[in-house]
């Protein structure tokens, strides 16, 4: 069930994902990791390939997104990484470190 902020926004489940808000990382139940290529227009310069890996437990939860989009010329690179920490019942802490390269 998607929370109130989401559907605030539309259902937009992008305020779901760690990667924009670290925090989410410590309400997933599970790990995760996710492979994609994604390529609108047909072409191999347009396309992005990217992984993600989401690691929740109840110490401290990681999440590392690391992408990718373009071609020998020009290539856009972005590295993320998420941590998560549940304070008590009703808080949570979290960090993000996001760094791209042109």
């Amino acid at each position: 069930m998607p929370g109130i902020r989401c559907l605030g926004m539309g259902e937009c489940g992008v305020t779901q994902s760690f990667l924009f808000n670290p925090v989410v990382i410590n309400r997933l139940d599970d790990k995760s990791i996710d492979i994609n290529y994604f390529n609108r227009y047909g072409l191999k310069e347009l396309g992005t390939v990217g992984m993600t890996l989401a690691y929740s437990n109840k110490l401290l939860s990681l999440g590392v997104d690391i992408s990718s989009f373009g071609y020998d010329q020009y290539r856009e690179s972005r590295f993320r990484l998420s941590f998560g920490k549940q304070l008590n019942k009703r808080w949570n802490l979290g960090l993000g470190i996001h760094y791209s390269m042109l």
